[in-house]
């Protein structure tokens, strides 16, 4: 678990950037001249899929970061909805996405996004101690799961992965640390080959 300092420290990031990435795909907010606009405005959706980071820690919903996020849009042309759910690995969400996910897309809507954090479970509780998840395997899980959300129709933002104390499999800072460096540079160098947009947290 993350400490609570660090954690504010993660929403306060993501606040900013995945407002000004969602902004982003919004444009263009206002017409070019000789076009009107329709009086019936398609909504914009966007949602958040990820482990108990994405859920939440605190009691009031309102100061989880997706509500957080989803403060600082007009409730009138976008609807969010908070998909987190605690101990999710990412095979597990894919898996579950077509049902969970899917089902919130329309081709009707203005913006369809779906902002994905997840990484951090597969890596340190998939596989076993003795044969823990590599970071090749985790990272093509990810990218896995966003050429799934993207063949669908899905705009794809990506978390990068946090660090943290608890290693769980990985069994040590140093065997974790290099496996989340491992993810992240690929991530950096990649993401465009699977996904919109990249939060970095590092």
């Amino acid at each position: 678990m993350l400490s609570d300092a660090h954690r504010n420290t993660i929403i306060t990031w993501l606040l900013g950037a995945v407002c000004a990435l969602v902004a982003i795909f919004a444009l263009p907010r206002s017409l070019p001249s000789g076009y009107a606009r329709q009086t019936t405005q398609a909504h914009s959706v966007i949602v958040f899929h990820g482990n108990s980071n994405t859920r939440g820690y605190v009691d009031n919903t309102e100061d989880r970061y997706p509500s957080r996020v989803m403060s600082h849009f007009n409730a009138m042309e976008w609807d969010g909805y908070n998909l987190g759910t605690n101990s999710r690995q990412t095979p597990m969400l894919t898996q579950e996405a077509p049902v969970r996910v899917d089902t919130f897309y329309s081709a009707k809507n203005r913006r369809n996004v779906v902002v994905v954090w997840e990484c951090i479970n597969h890596l340190r509780s998939g596989g076993s101690a003795e044969q823990p998840i590599t970071a090749d395997v985790a990272y093509q899980s990810l990218a896995d799961y966003c050429n799934a959300r993207r063949s669908v129709g899905w705009q794809v933002v990506i978390i990068t992965v946090q660090n943290t104390t608890d290693y769980k499999h990985q069994g040590t800072r140093a065997r974790f640390e290099a496996a989340r460096n491992s993810i992240n540079s690929r991530l950096r160098t990649h993401y465009h080959e699977y996904a919109d947009a990249l939060v970095d947290l590092d």
